[in-house]
């Protein structure tokens, strides 16, 4: 649930043009005794542990189908994946300048995404230098008590925020 998330504000917010999910590959399984390697048309043993574990490996699939590591594309998604997946992991989070290294179209669509997450369950205080950012969650309250069409998951009250300035 929490990966259909993410990749939900991946392609319905952030990146619509790349249509970029995000998908594991495990690499090692780490059985009671043996470290193993996955490798094409099998497994590659190659060390010895008493600890059973497993590493996966996260990629992004673009729309077309293209497998990508997180070096293949621009450091901005890096940055952000670790705010999404707190964000939709539906508990209190404290989020300090998410829109870091964020072009500011997806600054504000950010604040789209944050809002869902809100509407998910989670309590968020937000740190941000981003004007992109509130901007367009104030858009929301404004569209949400105006009367205009918006999506469920975008609705905002004015109750729902506050912002400090310093």
């Amino acid at each position: 649930d929490l990966i259909a998330r993410v990749n939900r504000a991946l392609g319905d917010h952030l990146f619509l043009d790349r249509g970029y999910q995000v998908h594991a590959a495990i690499d090692y399984a780490i059985t009671t005794d043996h470290v193993i390697r996955i490798i094409e048309g099998g497994v590659d043993e190659f060390a010895t542990t008493t600890s059973p574990a497993c590493l996966a490996r996260l990629f992004l699939e673009d729309s077309r189908g293209r497998r990508l590591d997180f070096s293949d594309v621009g450091s901005g998604i890096g940055y952000l994946m670790p705010v999404l997946v707190e964000a939709y992991d539906a508990r209190d989070v404290i989020v300090e300048e998410p829109e870091l290294h964020l072009h500011p179209a997806l600054q504000a669509a950010l604040g789209d995404v944050l809002l869902d997450a809100v509407n998910c369950g989670s309590s968020l205080i937000v740190e941000t230098h981003s004007e992109h950012l509130i901007l367009r969650i104030l858009r929301r309250i404004r569209q949400a008590n105006s009367g205009v069409p918006i999506a469920d998951e975008l609705k905002i009250t004015p109750e729902m925020l506050s912002v400090f300035y310093f």
